[in-house]
């Protein structure tokens, strides 16, 4: 079954980047991004997984974010790229 979110398999739909882009400016523009996590946390069980896997460590996020991706096959440069404008 294709994945909703994605668009020939390897870039997210534009609906989905434009969600992503949201909440990534949410971070950048918020006082308190830990607070925002918190409640992420809270209303995703997977999100808390991951963050939980990686809790007391020095883990550079931005390459969980690429290794995932790869091993997924989605454009992790895509993605990076359209959040940042």
């Amino acid at each position: 079954m294709p994945n909703p979110f994605m668009t020939n398999g390897r870039v997210p739909s534009e609906s989905s980047m434009v969600q992503m882009r949201n909440m990534f400016n949410m971070f950048r523009n918020s006082s308190n991004p830990n607070q925002l996590i918190d409640q992420m946390i809270q209303n995703n069980p997977q999100m808390a997984q991951v963050l939980n896997m990686f809790k007391g460590q020095n883990v550079n996020y931005e390459n969980v974010f690429r290794d995932l991706c790869k091993q997924r096959g989605i454009d992790a440069e895509y993605i990076i790229n359209n959040l940042m404008r």
